[in-house]
């Protein structure tokens, strides 16, 4: 499995909160299924961060593209590879 972080810049900012449910179901979804290890948003109103296991860019990209802020163009998404290096004795299941 291969790591990918996803930036997602706001662009609309007066349109995230009639969006964020469907967003935030779409992200716990994800979580659940173990593809979205973490993510969440930046506190100096950027937007937010996440981490995708996932097999291929492809299936990230893909993913990202269904996410309702981007659907909805309230926020744009940078997808990249991470060669992810956990310290010592810390796992992800």
């Amino acid at each position: 499995m291969r790591y990918f972080i996803v930036f997602a810049k706001l662009l609309k900012p007066e349109m995230a909160p009639t969006m964020a449910p469907a967003h935030m179901a779409y992200m716990i979804a994800l979580r659940e299924a173990g593809t979205v290890i973490a993510h969440g948003r930046l506190l100096d109103g950027w937007g937010g961060v996440a981490v995708y296991r996932a097999e291929s860019i492809n299936e990230v990209h893909e993913l990202v593209n269904k996410d309702p802020f981007i659907v909805e163009g309230i926020r744009s998404a940078e997808v990249h590879e991470w060669d992810l290096k956990l310290a010592p004795g810390v796992t992800i299941a």
